[in-house]
């Protein structure tokens, strides 16, 4: 198949969607795989958090760590935090459905 593709030649698309079911992932991501995700890049690049979580089992860090971790996802975002990210927006950019341009968001000021 890869070869017809490189060259230019007709593509089975029958044959390519069957490919492409069987290496599909039958578990969805969920939040216990955000979590040991979490996890993961906290050991690798916050040391302070390196060894805080030794000698569990995945179900007792998943409890402990997933109110944690939701509280964070789900808190209100600071004035703070929507101006530094309005400031890295870039001017002259197409704007999406809302209609809203970088520039509209950039001068809104405290209106957020």
């Amino acid at each position: 198949m890869n070869s017809k593709i490189n060259e230019g030649g007709d593509i089975n698309w029958t044959a390519l969607k069957q490919l492409s079911d069987l290496h599909r992932d039958e578990e969805p991501f969920d939040i216990f795989d955000l979590l040991l995700f979490h996890k993961f890049f906290n050991s690798l690049y916050n040391r302070k958090c390196g060894n805080a979580h030794q000698g569990t089992t995945r179900t007792d860090s998943i409890e402990s760590e997933s109110s944690e971790l939701l509280d964070k996802l789900n808190r209100d975002f600071t004035l703070e935090e929507i101006n530094n990210a309005t400031e890295k927006l870039h001017n002259k950019k197409s704007v999406s459905e809302d209609l809203i341009s970088n520039e509209m968001l950039k001068n809104s000021g405290d209106c957020l």
